[in-house]
């Protein structure tokens, strides 16, 4: 399984995979679309030059923004060509999830898979989505199947649905079978726990959580969110066991951090996850590398 390392901004100084190898990165495309000096910054440089890393770079549409209130004013034609200026390896085509369980999902299938036929028309390696629920996924799938993708992404309810990972996995699975040809990748992968669920069905994901649970006081380990710290002494996660203690201390020694700056260090806590959750889809490394 890949893992793309969830990557915002692009320019962020804390970069992973100077530390160790990582195979694959998510930018969303959104951050280059809507600022113009910056889309031709990256043009010019090509992403990855401006990530300074080698590996997969894999993009977002930046669709999701639009549920948050934030306009998403280019097209599916001008998204293509971004993809192929920037020198990108892959990207998902122009959707946008579902807002409301009311919404006609007829007419959002619809849109949805003629932007990925729009984008595909240019670039290759586009990858159409399939959202959660079951019943939009169905209306995607009905399409998607006629053209045969090789590789399928698929999306998790959003928020504002009152989503459930219980609804996410089972489209995952649904997915999986209703276009057994194609390779399927998980949008925002939701976290360790259900990894193993669906590890043998998602050929990639991506993944961006390593750096949220560092800033609320969290590192990730094979069972899950653990808090190390005390100013979130009321977060729902437990503190290690003996046994995870023992993990925490490896994985510090293979990195070269010092567990007292785990505990105070938002920076070292977002590199021992981007670690520990690249780890789980990857064989474990023993140093640390340099790209």
């Amino acid at each position: 399984m890949i893992i793309y390392l969830g990557q915002a901004p692009a320019t962020d100084s804390l970069k992973p995979w100077k530390h160790f190898k990582v195979r694959g990165v998510m930018v969303s495309a959104y951050e280059f679309m809507m600022n113009r000096n910056y889309k031709e910054i990256c043009i010019s440089r090509g992403i990855h030059d401006l990530l300074d890393f080698d590996g997969q770079v894999m993009l977002d549409s930046g669709g999701y923004q639009k549920l948050r209130g934030h306009e998403v004013d280019y097209s599916p034609y001008e998204l293509a060509n971004f993809v192929k200026e920037s020198g990108a390896d892959a990207a998902i085509s122009l959707d946008f999830p579902p807002r409301s369980p009311r919404q006609n999902f007829v007419k959002l299938a619809e849109k949805n898979f003629r932007n990925y036929l729009l984008m595909n028309a240019i670039i290759d390696n586009v990858l159409p989505t399939v959202h959660a629920p079951l019943r939009l996924a169905d209306l995607e799938l009905a399409k998607l199947v006629k053209v045969c993708p090789k590789y399928i992404a698929v999306g998790g309810l959003v928020p504002n649905l009152r989503s459930t990972i219980k609804e996410t996995l089972n489209t995952v699975i649904y997915t999986a079978y209703a276009a057994d040809s194609a390779k399927i990748h998980l949008l925002g992968f939701g976290g360790p726990n259900h990894l193993r669920k669906i590890s043998k069905l998602v050929y990639s994901l991506d993944y961006c959580g390593w750096r949220g649970a560092a800033a609320f006081g969290y590192i990730l380990l094979p069972n899950g969110y653990r808090k190390i710290t005390r100013f979130n002494k009321n977060g729902h996660a437990p503190y290690p066991s003996i046994e995870e203690r023992k993990i925490i201390l490896r994985v510090c020694d293979i990195l070269s951090l010092k567990i007292n700056n785990l505990l105070r260090n938002f920076d070292d806590r977002a590199l021992f996850n981007a670690y520990v959750i690249n780890s789980m889809c990857h064989k474990p490394l023993k140093r640390k590398v340099n790209n």
